[in-house]
C-alpha cells in the first residue's frame, strides 16, 4: 500500500483533507489500537505489551476513508480506516461499534 500523504490528494480535495487530517483525534486511535492489541495478546496468553504509533501525515486517501498504518514496537502493522463522514475521531468520547481498525498485515 502506497501512503503517499497529501501528495497523492488531487488539489481540489486537499483543503477538505487537512481540515479534516486537523480534526482527527490521532491519541485516541493509537489508544483505541493499543487497547485492542493488548486484548488480542490476553487472549493469546501473552503478557507482553506493545505500543503503537501512527504518522498522520503518511495514509492513503480512499473514496469514504483515509487509510493510516498502525506500527507497533514489536514490528507488527496493523492498519486503520478511518471514514471520512464519521465523527468518531472528533468526540472525546471514544464509540467502539465505530472503530475501523483492520485485522493486521505483515510487511
Amino acid at each position: 500500500m502506497v501512503l503517499d500523504g497529501l501528495d497523492g490528494v488531487p488539489s481540489g480535495q486537499r483543503s477538505e483533507v487537512e481540515e479534516y487530517l486537523h480534526r482527527v483525534n490521532f491519541i485516541a486511535l493509537e489508544r483505541r489500537a493499543n487497547h485492542s492489541r493488548a486484548a488480542a495478546a490476553r487472549e493469546e496468553r501473552s503478557t507482553v505489551v506493545h505500543q503503537c504509533s501512527i504518522d498522520p501525515s503518511r495514509f492513503a486517501l480512499g473514496r469514504c476513508s483515509i487509510v493510516f498504518k498502525v506500527r507497533f514496537s514489536d514490528g507488527v502493522v496493523w492498519v486503520s480506516r478511518v471514514h471520512r463522514r464519521s465523527r468518531i475521531f472528533f468526540e472525546a468520547k471514544w464509540r467502539q461499534r465505530n472503530i475501523s481498525l483492520i485485522s493486521r498485515i505483515y510487511l
